[in-house]
């Protein structure tokens, strides 16, 4: 395709096929975007390049001095956006709600593909365990209610789970003695009194630990409507 373009394709003293020519390769620079595998030359201001070795559109910047690459993408390019609604010609991705941003690899849970989610949900951070190097590993949580017809759960100093059967939790003895680690402790889903009711999940500021957050910019993610 063309990358030639004259500035003036007419004079009174050219010959009309050169006229002709010269026009017709400059609709065709200007329809193919002036693409080919190096810069046009003539370069100005704003001069579109579509660049088909790098496979990317540029633009001429305004110093006139290099070309800068333009952002393009399909519907699989996503993008965080610091605003709630679409973007100018984006749509917005609401099948990607409540998650932190990543990037992939290491070792741990974020060793992953790129597009997808990982990690732990926010539920276990109420209930996981610690290693520490100078003590023994712990767990946040150290009872786990059901309701007054099954099975709960405690756990052992390795923070593994420990059945408490639904007899043994209804002995009015067993309830008296959660009852008054829960009163002096307000610990997590713990009995708060003696008709087996559980206690909501606090901290200190009053909310359920399930939906703590640290504090975020919000944004969407966004991906060109193509």
């Amino acid at each position: 395709m063309s990358q030639s373009f004259t500035e003036d394709p007419y004079s009174q003293g050219t010959a009309a096929d050169t006229t002709l020519g010269n026009m017709e390769n400059n609709d065709l620079a200007l329809k193919s975007g002036f693409s080919g595998v190096g810069a046009p030359a003539n370069a100005v201001v704003g001069m579109v390049w579509a660049d088909t070795t790098d496979e990317i559109f540029k633009i001429r910047n305004f110093d006139d001095d290099a070309w800068w690459a333009r952002l393009v993408g399909d519907a699989s390019t996503k993008l965080w956006i610091y605003r709630n609604d679409a973007n100018p010609g984006m749509t917005i991705d609401s099948s990607v709600t409540d998650r932190v941003l990543a990037l992939k690899g290491g070792a741990g849970l974020y060793n992953a593909n790129g597009g997808t989610t990982a990690g732990e949900t926010w539920a276990n951070l109420k209930a996981h365990t610690h290693t520490l190097s100078h003590t023994h590993s712990h767990n946040h949580k150290w009872y786990n209610y059901t309701d007054t017809t099954h099975d709960d759960q405690t756990y052992n100093s390795s923070g593994s789970a420990v059945t408490l059967p639904v007899t043994t939790k209804n002995n009015p003895t067993y309830k008296s003695i959660l009852v008054e680690a829960t009163e002096s402790a307000a610990l997590n889903d713990a009995y708060t009194d003696t008709s087996a009711e559980a206690a909501s999940t606090t901290t200190t500021s009053g909310q359920s630990t399930a939906d703590v957050r640290p504090a975020a910019a919000l944004g969407t993610l966004q991906y060109p409507d193509v």
